[in-house]
């Protein structure tokens, strides 16, 4: 095995780890906390999430599961950063996405978001992806300091060889359950 490919099985297994720590401190963070803020958008919070579903891919089907960490740097505003793994198909495929949000706190219990991300995704024995986004939706208050986002993505590959991709670019919906604290 060539030291290149080494290191991207290194790179995912980290990124497994760090999923499985994202996903705990969520479950942890529901059962202990009940409220930190009057809103869970205002400056100063974090955002805690995950998220999981199904995905088709290089001619596989795979389980998705995915956990984020994000701050409030202003009222709404959201920098942010998520992580994904893709198992079972075949290829492991695991993901890095820096983003910003913004919600739409002002509006009673269903808040709108929008916003745009930039993804790094490590495909086995494959180049890696990088790709560009932009996502909306709502966010469904489930208490004080929990939501329910639903919402639609679209995101292009940069530089994409048709002849590698099926689809240069793809739309579709997203459901993340979130906490901030």
């Amino acid at each position: 095995m060539t030291k290149p490919m080494k290191n991207k099985i290194q790179k995912a297994k980290l990124l497994k780890y760090i999923i499985l720590i994202f996903f705990i401190v969520f479950i942890i963070h529901l059962q202990i906390v009940e409220t930190a803020s009057a809103d869970p958008f205002a400056q100063g919070n974090l955002r805690l999430s995950v998220s999981g579903g199904g995905a088709h891919a290089y001619d596989n089907d795979y389980i998705v599961v995915g956990a984020g960490i994000g701050f409030y740097f202003l009222d709404g505003l959201e920098a942010g950063l998520d992580l994904e793994a893709w198992f079972d198909g075949g290829r492991d495929i695991y993901s890095v996405s820096p983003q910003v949000r913004y919600v739409f706190y002002q509006v009673p219990k269903i808040k709108p978001y929008a916003g745009a991300f930039y993804r790094h995704t490590f495909v086995e024995d494959l180049d890696d992806i990088d790709e560009i986004g932009l996502r909306a939706g709502v966010n469904f208050m489930m208490g004080s300091s929990s939501f329910l986002g639903v919402g639609a993505v679209y995101d292009s590959i940069v530089d994409c060889d048709e002849d590698v991709h099926s689809s240069c670019s793809d739309f579709y919906p997203e459901v993340v359950l979130s906490v901030a604290f």
